[in-house]
C-alpha cells in the first residue's frame, strides 16, 4: 500500500473519529441518533483497518471487504430508520422486501469473503465473482434508499436532509463505479481504491451539517459559525494565492523579456486585491449571508449575537456611547450600514437623539399622531420598507412617504418597546449586501429592541437620579446656609433690641461692634463657600479647643443662661474645620439655652482620654424622652420650635463629628436636662 493510500484512509479515520466524538457527547438514546453513531463508528473502524492494513499489519483484502459490508449495512440501517416515518404503507412494504433481500446478499457476501467454498459455489452458480457483485448490489440499494429519503421529505424540509443525501449518495456512487468496473475487468482499480479514503473524508462534513440540522436525531452538534467562516476564508485565501501563483509563473515563463517584471507586478496586484477583499465589509457580509442560508438550520448564532449586543451596551460609559451602541448592535445583526435613534420625551413626542452613518436625517421630532408612531404603538412590528412597497395592505394606514424623503436609504424600522409601551424606535438604512428578511430576523430584532429599550430607560432613570441628587445637594446646601443666617440674624436682632436701652453704654457699643464684625466675617466666609459650591469647602487646620470654646461663649453671651466652661489647663488641639466646629457647638449651646430657664445652668466640659478629645454640652433644662431622642432628634428638618427652627442643627453636628471619625452621644431625661457628648479621635 502506498503512502498516499495510507494518508488517504488515515485522514478518513480522523474525520470519522471527530464526528463520532461529537455524536457520543450529544446522543440522548433515540434510535436515529444511535444508528448514526453506530454507522460512524463502524466507518471509523473500517477506515482505520484499511489504513493500517498492508502498511503496518497484514490484513487480507477479503477481511477488509467483510468489514466494508458491515459498514454498508450500518448506513443502510440508518437510512431505513429515517424512512420509518413515512405514511405510505404500500411503498414501505416494497422497500422492506428490498431491504430483506439486501440483508440476505450481505450475509452471503460475508460468508463468501470468509469461507472460500461458499465463494466458489456462488461464483459457479452465477458465473461471476459474487463478492464484487454483492458490493455493487449494496451500492445500488444504498442509492435507492438515499433517493427515497430525499423524495419522501416534504419540500420545505428538504434543506434538513439534503447534505446527508449528497454525502451518502456520493459515497454509494463512488462505490458503485469502483465495483462495477471491477466486475467488468475482474480486478479492483487500485487508484480508485487508494483515493477512496479521501473521498470518505469529504463526505463527513456533509453528514455533520445534516446531523446539526435534525435535532430529532438527538445529535446537538455545535458547528461554530465563526470557525466555519474563518476556515472557509482561510481556504479561499489559499486557493486564491495558489491560482495567482500559477498565473504568476505562467507570466514569468511565457511573458518574454518582460516576464519577470510582469510576474512581480501581477503578484503585488493580487496581494493588494486580497487585502482589499479581506477588509471589505461587503465581502464579509456576503460570505456570512451565504453560510447562514446554506449551512445552518438557523440564520443566527444566537449566543454570539446576544453576547455582542450586550458587550456593545455594557462597554458604553456615556449616554452618547450607549445610544451609538444601540444602533450599532442592531445594524450589526442584519449587516446594515447604520441608522438613527428616536426616543420618547415627556410631551409624548419622539426626538432624534443619535445617528450613525446615515447623514442627513431631516426629521428631528415626531409627534404622537404621526402615522408611523401610531402603527408602532399598536402593532409593535418591525417595518420592512421593501415588504411595505410590495404589500402595503399588510401595514394598513401606515404612511412612510415623509420618512422616505427625510432619511435616505430607509430599510427597517425597529420598535423599542418597554413594558408594552413604545419607548422609541431605530431606523436602519440599506444593508451592505442585499438580503431577505424573514420571521427569524423580525423576532431577533424585536427581542433585541426590547433589551435596548430597557438599557435606554435605565440610562434615563440614572440621569434623572443624578439630577435629583444635584438638586438634593443644592437644597441641603441651602438649608445649612439658611440655618447659619438664622443664627446670625438672631445675634443681630439682640443687638438691635438692646441698642435703645444701652446705646450710651460704652461696653455695649464695644460688644455690638464685635458682634457685627463677627457676623460680617461669618457671612463673608459663607459667601465664599457658596461661590465654591460647597458649604464644607474650607481647609482644615490645627484648632485649639479651649480657644474655640471661648469663641462659642462669646457668640452666645447675649443669651441666658451663659455657658460655663470646665476645661482645666489642658492644651487640646485637633485638625479640623474651626468655623464648622464653632458653628455646631453654637447650635448645641443655643438649643440648650432655648431649653433652659434663666436660672438654669449650662456647662461645657472639655477633657481628653488616652485616644479621644471629649466635649460635653450639659444643661439642666426640660430634657427629652428616649423615644424623641431615638426617632426625631437627629432627623433633618424635624423641629419642635415651629417657624423659629430649621431642624438641622443636631443633624449637622452628628454629621460633622462622624466625618472626623468620632461619634456623638446623647443622654437626656424629661425635666432633668440633657448632655451631648462629642468624642473626637486624637491624631
Amino acid at each position: 500500500m502506498t503512502s498516499f493510500s495510507f494518508a488517504s484512509y488515515a485522514i478518513a479515520s480522523t474525520f470519522y473519529a471527530i464526528l463520532a466524538f461529537l455524536l457520543c457527547t450529544s446522543w440522548r438514546g433515540r434510535l436515529q441518533g444511535g444508528l448514526l453513531l453506530l454507522a460512524v463508528l463502524i466507518s471509523l473502524v473500517w477506515a482505520l483497518l484499511v489504513a493500517l492494513g498492508n502498511q503496518y499489519l497484514t490484513i487480507p483484502l477479503k477481511h477488509l471487504l467483510a468489514v466494508e459490508v458491515l459498514r454498508n449495512v450500518s448506513w443502510t440501517g440508518f437510512l431505513w430508520a429515517l424512512l420509518s416515518y413515512t405514511r405510505s404503507q404500500r411503498k414501505q412494504l416494497g422497500l422492506g422486501v428490498v431491504v430483506i433481500g439486501y440483508l440476505a446478499v450481505c450475509l452471503l457476501a460475508i460468508a463468501a469473503e470468509l469461507v472460500p467454498s461458499v465463494a466458489q459455489a456462488l461464483n459457479g452458480l452465477l458465473n461471476v465473482d459474487f463478492r464484487i457483485l454483492s458490493h455493487v448490489v449494496q451500492a445500488v440499494v444504498g442509492l435507492i434508499l438515499v433517493e427515497q429519503v430525499f423524495r419522501r421529505t416534504r419540500l420545505e424540509s428538504r434543506w434538513a436532509v439534503k447534505f446527508l443525501c449528497v454525502g451518502l449518495g456520493g459515497l454509494f456512487v463512488y462505490d458503485f463505479v469502483m465495483f462495477a468496473e471491477a466486475m467488468l475487468l475482474g480486478r479492483i482499480d487500485m487508484d480508485l481504491w487508494q483515493a477512496r479514503g479521501a473521498v470518505n473524508a469529504l463526505i463527513v462534513p456533509f453528514i455533520a451539517v445534516a446531523a446539526a440540522r435534525n435535532p430529532q436525531w438527538s445529535v446537538d452538534i455545535f458547528i461554530s459559525r465563526s470557525v466555519v467562516f474563518h476556515t472557509t476564508a482561510l481556504l479561499a485565501t489559499g486557493v486564491y494565492l495558489l491560482i495567482m501563483a500559477v498565473v504568476g509563473y505562467y507570466l514569468r515563463d511565457f511573458g518574454g523579456s518582460w516576464g519577470k517584471q510582469g510576474q512581480i507586478v501581477f503578484v503585488f496586484a493580487a496581494l493588494l486585491c486580497l487585502v482589499v477583499m479581506m477588509f471589505s465589509g461587503r465581502m464579509r457580509a456576503r460570505i456570512k449571508v451565504f453560510f447562514n442560508q446554506h449551512f445552518f438550520s438557523y440564520k443566527y448564532d444566537y449566543r454570539k449575537e446576544w453576547l455582542d449586543l450586550n458587550r456593545a451596551l455594557v462597554d458604553a460609559e456615556t449616554t452618547e456611547s450607549l445610544r451609538d451602541g444601540c444602533i450599532k448592535g442592531l445594524s450589526d445583526i442584519v449587516e446594515s450600514a447604520g441608522g438613527a435613534l428616536w426616543v420618547k420625551r415627556d410631551d409624548d413626542s419622539f426626538c432624534l437623539v443619535h445617528e450613525r452613518n446615515c447623514h442627513p436625517v431631516n426629521i428631528d421630532r415626531v409627534l404622537p399622531n404621526d402615522s408611523l408612531i401610531k402603527f408602532l404603538s399598536s402593532k409593535q412590528w418591525v417595518v420592512e420598507l421593501p415588504e411595505f412597497q410590495r404589500e402595503p395592505e399588510m401595514y394598513g394606514d401606515l404612511d412612510l412617504s415623509r420618512w422616505c424623503e427625510g432619511l435616505a436609504g430607509l430599510w427597517l424600522v425597529v420598535p423599542l418597546v418597554q413594558r408594552g409601551k413604545l419607548f422609541g424606535f431605530i431606523i436602519l438604512v440599506d444593508p451592505r449586501v442585499e438580503r431577505a428578511i424573514n420571521w427569524e430576523d423580525h423576532d431577533l430584532l424585536k427581542t433585541a429592541g426590547q433589551q435596548l429599550a430597557n438599557y435606554l430607560a435605565l440610562m434615563d432613570a440614572s440621569e434623572a437620579l443624578a439630577h435629583a441628587r444635584q438638586f438634593e445637594a443644592y437644597n441641603r446646601l441651602s438649608a445649612f446656609v439658611v440655618h447659619d443666617l438664622k443664627n446670625l440674624v438672631a445675634q443681630l436682632s439682640l443687638v438691635v433690641t438692646n441698642a435703645e436701652r444701652h446705646r450710651n453704654n460704652p461696653d455695649f457699643i464695644d460688644d455690638a461692634i464685635d458682634t457685627m464684625a463677627n457676623s460680617v466675617d461669618k457671612m463673608n466666609r459663607l459667601l465664599m463657600q457658596l461661590r465654591k459650591g460647597d458649604i464644607e469647602a474650607v481647609s482644615e487646620k490645627n484648632v485649639d479647643l479651649n480657644e474655640a470654646l471661648s469663641a462659642v461663649i462669646f457668640q452666645q453671651k447675649n443669651r441666658s443662661p451663659i455657658p460655663e466652661i470646665n476645661s482645666g489647663d489642658e492644651d487640646i488641639s485637633l485638625l479640623l474645620n474651626r468655623d464648622k466646629l464653632i458653628a455646631i457647638l453654637g447650635h448645641l449651646v443655643q438649643n440648650a439655652q432655648d431649653a433652659c430657664e434663666p436660672d438654669d445652668s449650662i456647662k461645657i466640659n472639655l477633657y481628653k482620654t488616652d485616644n479621644q478629645a471629649i466635649i460635653e454640652v450639659e444643661d439642666s433644662g426640660v430634657g427629652m424622652d428616649a423615644q424623641f431622642v431615638r426617632e426625631r432628634l437627629f432627623k433633618p428638618f424635624d423641629t419642635t420650635k415651629g417657624n423659629a427652627g430649621m431642624g438641622i442643627g443636631v443633624f449637622e453636628a452628628r454629621q460633622f463629628v462622624e466625618q472626623q471619625g468620632g461619634r456623638i452621644e446623647v443622654h437626656s431625661q424629661p425635666d432633668k436636662g440633657t448632655k451631648f457628648t462629642l468624642k473626637f479621635p486624637l491624631q
